[in-house]
């Protein structure tokens, strides 16, 4: 359907040429992940939506099909071009430098890496578990706060990741030696030096 009324609006049909410039122009202002959308933002972007619609809608004498889908493929396309750049600046990103430091660490042994997250309100702002563990090629464990750590390090050496501001978290029994940093993260290990 969006094919058949760009391919109108490319043969001249001024209507359909105006909907398609106008869904697109609708479609980037009301794409979530390039604003700061506050509530009134939000809603203020719905009524210009809906006001651009209905105009729409009149304009092609009630075909409110062709109007609605120029506007909601126009949005999809333009979400999908936002997000699909994160695909080729994946490679500049902290975790992919720490994440291949540890790869290449342990020569392709599947040696167990674990990511330390000191505050568990943080967890979805730092968690790069997914990244890690596929850049790495090793397993890999996450530890929420430091009484997570102890149970999961317990007496034994450990390479972790953790962002730089989470060092002082790590648990006193344990001696972190940074290998590879990257602010915001860092890649160490930890030795244990008492309680064991």
């Amino acid at each position: 359907m969006l094919a058949a009324l760009r391919g109108r609006a490319v043969g001249g049909d001024r209507s359909r040429l105006s909907s398609g410039g106008l869904a697109v122009v609708a479609s980037l202002v009301s794409v979530p992940a390039a604003l700061d959308a506050s509530p009134p933002l939000l809603v203020l972007m719905l009524i210009g939506i809906s006001a651009l619609l209905l105009t729409r809608v009149g304009a092609l004498k009630g075909a409110f099909a062709p109007a609605l889908v120029g506007i909601v493929g126009a949005f999809f396309l333009t979400t999908v071009g936002i997000r699909a750049t994160d695909l080729y600046t994946a490679g500049n990103l902290p975790i992919v430098s720490v994440a291949r430091a540890a790869r290449a660490a342990v020569m392709g042994r599947p040696v167990r890496l674990v990511l330390f997250i000191a505050d568990p309100n943080q967890v979805t702002d730092l968690d790069v578990s997914h990244s890690l563990l596929f850049y790495s090629h090793r397993p890999v464990r996450v530890a929420v706060g430091p009484a997570a750590f102890e149970q999961l390090v317990g007496c034994r050496k450990q390479d972790i990741v953790l962002a730089v501001k989470d060092m002082p978290s790590v648990p006193s029994r344990y001696r972190l030696s940074a290998v590879h940093p990257k602010p915001p993260l860092v890649r160490a290990a930890a030795v244990p030096v008492s309680g064991c």
